[in-house]
């Protein structure tokens, strides 16, 4: 079993997604359930503010909060869950690579003939396959509470919107991988996906609504997963095809320096 380092990280994974799938069923499930609350209320899109006001942007710029539209981008895509997916696939990243050669267990699985290419596309494959997995717990949460107050959207535009969220989380997944890779630390891996996920939240709220920084979006993974509106308008390709030639880049470059470096097994 511990020749293929895919089914080993899977079967690790095994336990936590469990929680993970739990909480995040719930918590999508009760967000639905509560959406009959505010649809009720015509003053809230006043309330938030105008286009650009700090309030929207905190909310994901919908343009109609009290829609159904709206009010998941607002309440499930603008913060809660890009955070906890990258926070998930930074722990992944992080545990598979660095925390392994530092636990020591790391040895153990290059002392069998693999190559460390082969292991590492492998762990990548097992975060791609968790990731995916709380992707579709998340849709059945939200489907679940779709049919129970019968709200009016888009199924696929749900379900490519959880497509993008997936491929942000990977994106990050792949960052750990590539800090792991270099560095073999895990605080290192850690310290880097914190900072490079708080800038990359900071970019996208603020570039909008800040004269002159407008630019500083188009720099944020999480632009390309919210930025074009995937509640109402679907899964924009070209955005969807940055986050994930940045995963392909990032692994590839992890997979360079992990051939290279000298590990500390």
């Amino acid at each position: 079993m511990l020749r293929n380092a895919y089914l080993k990280s899977v079967l690790d994974l095994r336990r936590p997604i469990v929680w993970w799938s739990l909480g995040l069923f719930l918590y999508a499930f009760v967000i639905v359930l509560i959406y009959p609350s505010f649809q009720d209320i015509p003053e809230l899109n006043d309330i938030l503010g105008d286009e650009g006001s700090l309030i929207r942007a905190f909310t994901g710029n919908v343009d109609d909060f009290a829609s159904p539209e709206g009010f998941l981008t607002a309440e499930m895509l603008s913060f809660t869950f890009p955070l906890l997916f990258i926070v998930f696939n930074l722990w992944l990243g992080t545990s598979w690579l660095a925390g392994e050669e530092r636990r020591g267990s790391l040895e153990v699985l290059l002392s069998h003939p693999v190559r460390r290419t082969t292991m590492l596309l492998q762990k990548f494959a097992a975060m791609v396959s968790g990731t995916a997995a709380l992707a579709v717990v998340v849709f059945i949460g939200t489907l679940a509470g779709v049919v129970i107050v019968d709200m009016d959207i888009s199924l696929l535009n749900v379900i490519q919107a959880y497509i993008g969220l997936a491929l942000l989380g990977i994106t990050f997944g792949a960052l750990a991988l590539l800090v792991g890779a270099w560095t073999g630390k895990p605080s290192a891996t850690v310290g880097v996906g914190g900072a490079v996920g708080i800038a990359a939240y900071v970019a996208n709220t603020f570039g909008p609504i800040v004269d002159g920084l407008e630019w500083m979006q188009y720099l944020s993974p999480i632009y390309y997963f919210i930025g074009g509106n995937p509640m109402v308008n679907g899964l924009s390709l070209i955005h969807s095809e940055v986050l994930i030639g940045a995963s392909v880049v990032l692994v590839a470059a992890a997979s360079h320096l992990f051939e290279r470096r000298d590990l500390a097994v």
